[in-house]
């Protein structure tokens, strides 16, 4: 029973980012390509109340690793990033997708907001894939 909530969980998330990441991207696939054979997907950016005015990409052209990397966020009333930590349900260790996912949760500019509080926490979620893995 517990297996199969935890499924129907993941299917429904997995179902929410995608269609949270249609169109995003100017792209049918919803996907940033950033290098031959090398895909960013980008789960939807979570900071209650707000939304992104821009979206750093990652630039990890010359990584080839996979993973997950979740940052915890700290933004103020401006929309400015003032912390990008990683966080709970990363799934790699590869230092070239945790530092080009930090410096690009940093470069995300969120719309302003003078009634939120001063420092408001959330999360960025990056999934990268191979190109390969995606047929």
């Amino acid at each position: 029973m517990k297996k199969q909530l935890i499924s129907i969980v993941v299917l429904f998330l997995s179902i929410h980012s995608f269609a949270q990441q249609m169109g995003n991207q100017g792209k049918e696939d919803g996907m940033i390509g950033n290098s031959v054979g090398r895909h960013t997907e980008l789960n939807p950016y979570m900071v209650p109340g707000r939304k992104t005015i821009y979206n750093d990409i990652p630039q990890t052209k010359e990584c080839k690793e996979t993973g997950r990397v979740v940052l915890d966020i700290v933004v103020d009333q401006k929309g400015n990033v003032l912390e990008a930590k990683i966080g709970r349900g990363t799934t790699t260790n590869a230092l070239c997708l945790l530092e080009a996912s930090k410096k690009a949760a940093l470069n995300t500019k969120w719309n302003e907001d003078k009634n939120a509080e001063e420092k408001q926490n959330g999360k960025i979620v990056y999934n990268y894939k191979n190109e390969s893995t995606l047929r």
